[in-house]
């Protein structure tokens, strides 16, 4: 069977909480004095049947030859192209039912003894959250009002029943494995010439000596303070300005920390090494050595066995993924600012403005301490690795078939002396084209070299951590229309700026582009809007009022917003940050990037965004006028110079909608009242694009127009309309 663990897995997360709340209010004199507390005491029962990528608890074969199993030379026709001969072998080998590898997720019990195949990852933890606070409304006087107040909070780490998590530690000294430390060790030595590679190992957290997988953090204190004051001008230009009690200004500040969720306490410590392994059998073959087929008999699976502590995984990546969080890890938290001014106006309109500021710090992140220390130092002759493969990968770029021919660089020469530079070139030039640092490495020169620069035992060493930060400003105005004479509206707009480090790595398995540096991917956040328009309305129409005949009316929806950042994706291994869970990074522009629009007729030349062509079978649409020029003014990161990557540079396609609904409402009797409407979504069937893949490796559909952007409402529809009836008693 070929299957994808992220479509066929499966999950479950019952959580039982009970909470005791408990609030007091006083009022004494122009005070009103509150407190209380929040108390939550939680049991939650984790299943699951995958480590996130590369097997299920259930044997999964994947057919075809591929990775591990090989079509001879002989068996392939002398026609077929070296760009084609991969896809020529997976599909002869599907087609005879090689198998490639054979693979599952192998469980352990809390004493490290297998489980039976096919049992899932199972956990049974106990956390508790704490929250007192005490707050106080002071009417300062009858148009002045100030709030102020304190809340204490902390939530504890999960307890597992039987002790099913695991603890990254130094193999050596048992230590705890702290990211911080661990990376800004790995760098520093890197830049003086030499290797920091400390052999690591996992125990199960009832023999570290500890209660929880990590610290509870007690430092969540949260002020906050505001104030509200409401002008009373009787004349003069003030009174015209601000009226005599129809303004109101308010501003505040609070300092707020984050809940941590279950799969930030419960599921990463689970993930460890130890309870769950991938174990596979790659290249499987019969009994007289031939490629294991479909049909042969059972297939080939490897055995789980038990597991002393502590757990050393294997060098040659004795495991495929290991999750942590970081020991010192502590609750993110947000820092909040707001300034509005609120002025009422005539017929029952309300115009407000104002500012709003978030700052969010020590935000979870997640970092690889198996990322490619790319500032390692040659001794010998001072050069680093950026600077080598700088060289080496613009010779290749511009010379594909050179690799014979390239300029030796001293860094290869000197610290990978087997192949040196031409033959670093000849065995993993697409790897150098493209940036795969990850792969360089961890599938190349670290079994090549003396001694290897990042860790074999475990291929991705993610650690949760909470070094991450974020920025958002944003003014906004609105103008609301209380209801009268039939009509209310709201109207509001919002220009703001998003900034963070990558902040989709805090949803998701995916790791930082750059552990070392998480600010050389700062920049627009993914969701970032800079305009914001929305508006919605109702009228009752002038028709026959108080009428049988009447009771119709219209409202609607109005939206409207510019796009979503968008870069030039030039890999998702550029800073070697992972091999498997990075997130792409963008190339740098040297020329005009414009924004997304919509450009029909286009075919596309040079190979670039060719697979629109109309000719083709293509959209013949593209955000760009001319892909090829676009493509042609970006380059490729160099690791010595650059401190930032592309991320943002151009915006990606702005949305409107309009939706409309006509109604009529009418008394049957008493306080019976029946309303009928036709409701139109997208009523004037105004297509919204997708913003279309801009990745450098994939040339052929860069900048090409295929979807629309159609929200769950609609389902697969642009425009809906859908009919309905009310019966109000």
């Amino acid at each position: 069977i070929d299957v994808g663990t992220q479509n066929a897995r499966k999950q479950l997360f019952p959580l039982q909480t009970y909470q005791i709340i408990n609030n007091l209010t006083w009022f004494r004199g122009s005070h009103s004095l509150q407190s209380g507390f929040n108390i939550r005491l939680m049991h939650q029962e984790d299943f699951r049947n995958d480590k996130v990528i590369g097997s299920l608890s259930t044997p999964v074969a994947q057919v075809g030859a591929g990775s591990f199993s090989r079509v001879p030379a002989a068996q392939r026709p002398g026609f077929i192209a070296a760009t084609d001969i991969a896809r020529y072998n997976a599909l002869y080998g599907t087609l005879l039912g090689v198998v490639d590898s054979s693979a599952y997720l192998a469980t352990r019990d809390g004493s490290l003894q297998p489980n039976p195949i096919g049992t899932g990852l199972i956990s049974q933890s106990d956390l508790n959250a704490y929250e007192f606070y005490a707050a106080d409304t002071w009417q300062v006087k009858p148009t002045f009002t100030l709030n102020y107040g304190l809340t204490y909070n902390w939530q504890t780490p999960p307890t597992e029943k039987d002790g099913r998590q695991t603890l990254l530690t130094f193999r050596d000294t048992g230590k705890l494995v702290d990211a911080q430390q661990y990376l800004a060790d790995k760098r520093a030595a890197a830049e003086r010439g030499e290797i920091y590679n400390p052999t690591l190992a996992y125990i199960p957290i009832r023999e570290s000596g500890r209660k929880h997988a990590f610290d509870t953090d007690y430092t969540n204190v949260s002020p906050r303070v505001s104030a509200a004051w409401t002008p009373s001008f009787t004349k003069g230009f003030a009174n015209r300005l601000f009226g005599d009690g129809k303004t109101v200004i308010r501003g505040g500040y609070s300092l707020l920390y984050d809940r941590s969720t279950t799969v930030q306490t419960i599921v990463i410590p689970t993930l460890g090494v130890g309870f769950a392994q991938t174990l596979s059998v790659n290249g499987p073959r019969g009994p007289l050595g031939d490629p294991f087929r479909v049909g042969d008999g059972p297939i080939p699976l490897a055995e789980n066995t038990a597991q002393t502590s502590p757990i050393v995984p294997a060098l040659g990546f004795g495991e495929l993924l290991s999750f942590v969080v970081d020991p010192n890890i502590t609750v993110p938290r947000s820092h909040t600012a707001n300034f509005t001014l609120q002025r009422e106006l005539r017929g029952n309109i309300v115009v407000e403005l104002g500012f709003i500021g978030r700052y969010g710090r020590n935000l979870y992140q997640s970092v690889n301490l198996n990322q490619v220390p790319y500032m390692f130092k040659d001794p010998a002759s001072g050069q680093t690795f950026g600077q080598a493969f700088d060289a080496l990968a613009a010779e290749l770029r511009a010379n594909p078939g050179g690799a014979a021919s390239v300029t030796p660089q001293p860094w290869f020469e000197n610290l990978v002396p087997v192949l040196g530079t031409r033959g670093v070139a000849a065995s993993n030039t697409e790897n150098i084209i493209n940036g795969n640092l990850s792969s360089l490495f961890l599938f190349g020169l670290d079994f090549v070299a003396a001694k290897s620069f990042n860790n074999l035992q475990v291929l991705e060493l993610f650690m949760r951590t909470s070094l991450g930060r974020s920025n958002y400003n944003g003014f906004f105005t609105t103008v609301r229309k209380r209801f009268s004479g039939g009509l209310a509206f709201d109207a509001n707009y919002t220009w703001s700026r998003s900034l963070d480090q990558v902040g989709a790595v805090q949803n998701s398995a995916g790791l930082l582009p750059n552990s070392f540096e998480p600010d050389s991917e700062y920049g627009p956040s993914f969701n970032d809007i800079t305009h914001i328009f929305n508006s919605n309305w109702v009228y009752e129409l002038p028709i026959a009022r108080n009428r049988l005949w009447g009771g119709w009316y219209t409202s609607g929806i109005f939206r409207a917003q510019s796009g979503f950042p968008a870069e030039i994706i030039q890999g998702f291994q550029v800073w070697g940050g992972s091999a498997l869970l990075g997130f792409g990074s963008g190339a740098i522009p040297t020329g005009p990037i414009p924004d997304a629009n919509v450009n029909g007729g286009v075919v596309g030349s040079g190979g670039i965004g060719t697979s629109g062509d109309p000719a083709r079978n293509g959209s013949g649409l593209n955000i760009f006028r001319d892909p090829q020029s676009v493509f042609n003014n970006v380059r490729r990161l160099e690791l010595a110079n650059d401190k930032r990557t592309g991320r943002g540079v151009f915006r990606g396609f702005g949305f409107w909608q309009l939706d409309l609904s006509l109604g009529k409402s009418t008394k049957m009797a008493g306080d019976v009242r029946l309303t009928v409407s036709a409701d139109a979504i997208n009523v004037l069937n105004h297509v919204n694009f997708n913003d279309p893949g801009t990745n450098l490796q994939a040339a052929q559909t860069f900048g090409v127009i295929t979807t629309q952007r159609i929200s769950a409402l609609q389902n697969i529809f642009p425009r809906r309309i859908q009919f309905g009836a009310r019966l109000d008693f």
